[in-house]
């Protein structure tokens, strides 16, 4: 029994939840903070640009030589882009197992740098999350 894994990237932009992280001296709340957000952080290129990073980079294969069962598999990973727009504080929110969620924070980690999330013309550090969906069928 041969099984074929596609990779698919959930390519809806709204997809990617941006959260501003609060500075301590800051007494709005993070609702209200990512509210006023003048922009958005971005990957170089675009949504476009980071769609195909994405769909390039993974190991597409890597769930089913680690044994998963056939199946759909919906991987969430938290992340913040920093002030200077680094990738940091990688989190993952699911645990499907099959060495799923450690390839795509492997991939996160050879990101280029961001544009920061800007409030007031600043950089600040903000959160998003990414799902990325692991297929694995029968051929």
């Amino acid at each position: 029994m041969f099984r074929k894994i596609t990779l698919i990237t959930t390519l809806l932009f709204c997809s990617n939840l941006l959260f501003a992280q609060i500075d301590k001296s800051q007494k709005d709340t993070l609702n209200s903070v990512s509210k006023n957000i003048e922009k958005e952080a971005e990957y170089p290129g675009g949504h476009a640009e980071w769609i195909k990073f994405l769909l390039k980079n993974p190991k597409g294969n890597i769930a089913t030589k680690k044994g998963a069962p056939v199946g759909s598999y919906t991987v969430v990973i938290r992340f913040v882009v920093g002030k200077e727009g680094e990738i940091e504080d990688i989190t993952p929110e699911t645990n499907n197992g099959f060495g799923m969620e450690e390839e795509v924070i492997r991939v996160l980690k050879k990101a280029s740098k961001w544009m920061p999330a800007t409030l007031n013309e600043k950089p600040l550090r903000a959160y998003r999350r990414q799902p990325v969906t692991f297929e694995v069928s029968k051929k």
